[in-house]
């Protein structure tokens, strides 16, 4: 019996977490359809992230 306790507590723990994740999810999402700031164009956020990556995956010497 105590087997089946050890998995119920363990599943119970999950599901707390997946809600805490769930919540400052949807806060965080609900936060940037607030930001009244100006976004970035996709062409330019997409030239940021390409040029990240390609500094991050150059071959060392």
């Amino acid at each position: 019996m105590e087997g089946n306790t050890t998995n119920r507590a363990a599943a119970s723990k999950d599901v707390h977490a997946a809600d805490a994740y769930s919540a400052w999810l949807t806060a965080e999402v609900q936060a940037s359809i607030d930001d009244p700031s100006q976004g970035v164009p996709h062409d330019e956020a997409m030239r940021q992230i390409r040029a990240a990556l390609a500094l991050a995956y150059q071959p060392e010497d």
